[in-house]
């Protein structure tokens, strides 16, 4: 709707993997939450999810996202393992 937005754009690129990621937020382990975002880019992508557990971070790959020149919105629902604490998409 324009109210929150983030743009990344590269225009230099060698080699290797780049990320981005939400300040972590809290959530209760065992619990589905459900991520929505609206996303437009000239390149395919993925969407992951970080969880903060008490062993240390795990990542999940949530779906891989295509290119889409029109703005596409995604719903996904996250399933928090049992001993998550926090995450981060």
């Amino acid at each position: 709707d324009g109210n929150k937005a983030a743009r990344v754009q590269i225009s230099n690129y060698t080699s290797g993997d780049a990320k981005w990621f939400f300040s972590d937020v809290s959530v209760t382990g065992g619990t589905a939450y459900t991520f929505s975002h609206s996303y437009k880019s000239n390149v395919p992508t993925k969407l992951g999810v970080r969880y903060q557990t008490s062993s240390g971070e795990v990542h999940q790959l949530l779906t891989n996202l295509p290119a889409s020149l029109n703005w596409n919105t995604q719903t996904r629902t996250i399933n928090v393992p049992n001993n998550a604490t926090k995450l981060t998409v």
